[in-house]
């Protein structure tokens, strides 16, 4: 997905049929500030878990819809994925 042309709309439903869904397939979001996605969704900066590298890879867990959905970004190639937590 291209932030720059998508809506949180369009990322909800990529969302839902993500968890809906059997497979363990990720999201991919390119072309994306990673404070633009935070405060798309509503994730404190505070909540980071962790920032490692040069590249500024961050990620965070958040609860969408009751699903625990791993958010990672890459705040210096400027991507973002999505992944269901499989239990």
């Amino acid at each position: 997905m291209d932030f720059r042309t998508c809506t949180k709309a369009d990322i909800e439903k990529e969302l839902d049929k993500m968890i809906a869904s059997k497979t363990n397939d990720d999201i991919h979001i390119s072309h994306v500030v990673s404070n633009d996605f935070l405060d798309m969704f509503g994730i404190d900066e505070n909540d980071i878990e962790d920032f490692n590298g040069w590249s500024c890879d961050w990620w965070v867990e958040i609860n969408y819809n009751g699903a625990r959905i791993g958010v990672s970004g890459n705040a210096f190639y400027g991507t973002i994925a999505l992944t269901k937590d499989v239990e």
